[in-house]
């Protein structure tokens, strides 16, 4: 990811990430720019997490990938913000490509899997 690659996270569970604030403010005025271009169910996962949408620190339950009608399904487990655990789905058509990497050298503490989706 751009605005987050591993290696960013990787520092910051370890020490040697740059100043945190750097890559968010980055993400946050690439996200105002491009906005007006975005359906809006797409913002409303950029939602607090009191208001029961962010999908920040949700578990990657399945991924699909349809190679015959190009879709792409993702169902994850996340908080409800309120305490609860909520359940998310998303699709995504017109996929013309897909790439799943991770790292032989370096990992983060959590959960195993996908881990935390992070933002």
């Amino acid at each position: 990811m751009e605005f987050f690659p591993f290696d960013w996270w990787h520092g910051g569970q370890h020490g040697g990430q740059e100043n945190p604030t750097v890559a968010f403010d980055r993400y946050r005025a690439h996200l105002d720019a491009i906005c007006d271009r975005l359906p809006a169910d797409v913002l409303r996962l950029e939602g607090e997490p009191d208001d029961g949408v962010s999908i920040h620190d949700a578990a990657l339950v399945t991924l699909d990938l349809d190679v015959a009608t190009r879709t792409l399904t993702l169902v994850l487990d996340g908080d409800d913000g309120k305490g609860g655990a909520r359940r998310f789905t998303l699709g995504y058509s017109g996929v013309r490509s897909f790439r799943s990497t991770q790292s032989d050298t370096a990992a983060l503490p959590g959960p195993t899997g996908y881990g935390d989706l992070g933002y």
